[in-house]
């Protein structure tokens, strides 16, 4: 049990007999106010009459009518960095250095206020937890939060990190779940971080880690959620619920990408390269890496009538509907399944199946090339029979 302690008002209490050597200006104090908790302060004034008054600072804790004891610290580096209290056993005893179990009250000199529940600035010059060489973390007045940094004039209220000069991970999630196993890239519990493209540029590199233990997907997965209607609009004004921007700057704004300049890129490894599959560029052209090596598109499909899975392909996307047949049909010589098999169709059109664009853009190549090596073949026919023809009538 500490001192016995007299209520006075929010601010003061009294003790028995010339305490005044014991509270001391600037001394920390924990004052025992039962049901009410323990209240923290530090002393501004004490003076002894027929008992010692002690007066706390402005900003300490508010004193309350159930105070029955206090306790005073020693100011100086305890066991695991806590602050001993000096307690008492009773008016009379002198009392033994304790060490707390958790850190007891501090409130500085300059009044920074360390509480039970909470880490209060002294002004609105803000607050900083720095290590000994100033590194850390400072909260500006309002609520914006720095780490390496102390000003951001284009933030109102959030979070803004300064790496300085380093070039890896500037934020990285982790979790104890995660154990991927590719610690070339990050440590192995890490399934998120965000950092340069280049050490000397910048640009904004999001990786996401998945081990095996789920699914064979979603590594990085982005979700827009709309709480509307998402716009229709087919023309240049159009919006999506999911955007990709991308521009050039200039000086201190965003420019126009330059003429055919390369907007978005889908990337692979393969091979031990990380290889470009699609290229959207300025004007809206789309490229796509045919993916058959050194087969020349338009004769991929030779060894087929290329016209006959054409027609196949309208048949099975279309499932009947809308299509007017003729005594053609009767004669095709593929369906659905050859489709599948030629990856022109990922699956059965029951099934959900995908068109693969690049292939069927192959497909319709080499039909017009079938169409006009036929043509030509026929062309020189007739004009062999027509010779023939003139011939006979001379």
């Amino acid at each position: 049990m500490g001192l016995v302690a007299t209520y006075v008002d929010a601010d003061t209490f009294t003790v028995v007999g010339d305490r005044t050597a014991d509270f001391v200006v600037n001394r920390k104090v924990r004052c025992d106010c039962g049901v009410d908790g323990y209240k923290y302060g530090v002393v501004s004034a004490s003076a002894f009459g027929a008992t010692t008054s002690v007066d706390l600072t402005a900003n300490s804790d508010n004193l309350t009518a159930n105070l029955t004891d206090v306790d005073w610290s020693v100011v100086k580096t305890g066991a695991a960095g806590n602050i001993p209290l000096h307690s008492h056993i009773d008016e009379d005893t002198g009392g033994t250095s304790v060490f707390s179990a958790v850190p007891v009250n501090i409130v500085q000199a300059n009044a920074l206020n360390i509480q039970t529940d909470k880490v209060r600035a002294r002004d609105g010059d803000g607050l900083y937890l720095v290590d000994d060489g100033d590194n850390g973390l400072f909260i500006e007045d309002g609520g914006n939060v720095f780490l390496g940094d102390t000003a951001n004039a284009e933030m109102t209220q959030g979070l803004t990190i300064n790496q300085g000069a380093s070039d890896n991970e500037i934020l990285a999630l982790k979790s104890s779940d995660v154990a991927h196993g590719c610690t070339s890239v990050a440590e192995t519990d890490t399934f998120m971080f965000l950092q340069k493209v280049e050490a000397a540029a910048g640009g904004l590199w999001m990786c996401g880690l998945k081990d095996a233990d789920g699914g064979n997907y979603g590594s990085l997965s982005f979700l827009g959620l709309l709480g509307e209607n998402v716009d229709t609009t087919k023309t240049s004004a159009g919006r999506a619920l999911i955007e990709i921007q991308g521009g050039q700057i200039s000086g201190t704004a965003t420019d126009d990408v330059v003429a055919d300049g390369n907007v978005l890129n889908v990337m692979c490894k393969r091979s031990g390269a990380w290889d470009t599959l699609f290229i959207v560029d300025e004007d809206g052209d789309l490229f796509a890496d045919g993916g058959v090596g050194s087969t020349n598109m338009v004769t991929l499909y030779d060894e087929y009538d290329d016209a006959h899975l054409v027609r196949a392909f309208d048949l099975a996307r279309s499932r009947g509907q809308g299509i007017i047949k003729s005594e053609f049909d009767s004669f095709l010589k593929y369906n659905e399944d050859t489709l599948v098999e030629l990856g022109i169709l990922g699956a059965p059109v029951k099934d959900g199946g995908l068109t693969n664009v690049t292939r069927l853009q192959q497909l319709l190549c080499g039909t017009v090339w079938q169409l006009y090596t036929r043509l030509e073949e026929a062309l020189r026919r007739l004009t062999l029979a027509e010779s023939q023809l003139k011939l006979l009538e001379v």
